[in-house]
């Protein structure tokens, strides 16, 4: 038999159980929103400057299509000129719509350019899919091109010696540096 005394302690024991469940319960909430509060600031404060950049470049895309117009508008007067009119009215379309895109970039937000892109995209998939591919590879050649290459004094790269045959019937071989294509490296079986 139990005695007085224990019977109330265990309601007593219940119940402050209840309100520690009920306070972590509380923190835990507490912790997730505060930590919800600070991912969406942080994603705000990416997002801002995100547009800020995209903002910046667009300006400058702007600007450099403007001095290419320049450049194209001065190069056509001089091909007219000289006589060459076919040549400077091409430069002189040219130049009108390259001045048309630069307008364009100027009087339109980020997100504006970013919503008429997607809208072409959908509009002319294909040609939006060709194009995509032509500038991968335009940026492929030009990463490419700009990577400085290895000198031929570079002992850390084999080459393979084309094989030279001869009365000695002299075969191929890796050596290490330049290539000596041709050339007689003494080795025969």
């Amino acid at each position: 038999m139990t005695s007085s005394s224990d019977q109330t302690s265990a309601p007593a024991r219940g119940g402050s159980s209840d309100l520690v469940t009920e306070q972590v319960r509380q923190g835990t909430q507490d912790i997730t929103r505060n930590a919800q509060q600070a991912a969406g600031q942080v994603a705000d404060t990416a997002k801002q400057q995100a547009q800020s950049a995209l903002h910046q470049q667009k300006s400058q895309a702007s600007d450099t299509l403007h001095q290419v117009t320049t450049a194209l508008r001065q190069t056509s007067e001089n091909m007219h000129a000289q006589n060459q009119s076919a040549a400077g009215n091409v430069l002189d379309a040219a130049a009108g719509r390259i001045e048309g895109v630069a307008t364009y970039l100027e009087q339109h937000s980020v997100p504006e350019l970013i919503d008429d892109v997607e809208r072409f995209a959908r509009r002319n998939s294909a040609l939006f899919l060709g194009g995509a591919f032509a500038v991968g590879v335009l940026a492929a050649r030009f990463l490419k091109s700009s990577t400085p290459q290895q000198s031929y004094g570079s002992t850390s790269q084999a080459r393979y010696v084309p094989a030279r045959y001869d009365r000695y019937q002299s075969y191929g071989v890796y050596t290490q540096g330049p290539s000596t294509a041709g050339m007689y490296d003494g080795t025969t079986r």
